[in-house]
């Protein structure tokens, strides 16, 4: 990856999925600043499902947001909302 990725971090809702990304120019000369920065509109958005704090991907989400490093690669990312998803998920089809 010659020129790197752009720091991106999907939130899946029960009625579909969100998402924000920023460019790393301007935050650093790592990636982690920059997800922290994504991290802090993700959570800042009224979608953002606040009664999933016991889910394992929301909660990285908020450290994130907190200035903690908790991954910064897409496939952590990934991972993360992955766990939202699922959670989504088993929560939609328990109703």
């Amino acid at each position: 990856m010659a020129r790197g990725w752009i720091p991106r971090i999907d939130i899946p809702t029960l009625t579909g999925i969100y998402y924000y990304r920023l460019r790393k120019k301007g935050y650093g000369d790592d990636y982690s600043a920059t997800y922290s920065a994504v991290a802090k509109k993700v959570i800042s958005d009224n979608k953002f499902p606040s009664d999933y704090n016991d889910n394992w991907g929301i909660k990285q989400v908020i450290m994130c947001s907190n200035g903690d490093s908790p991954g910064a690669s897409p496939g952590f990312w990934i991972s993360v909302r992955m766990s939202v998803f699922i959670d989504m998920q088993l929560k939609r089809l328990h109703c």
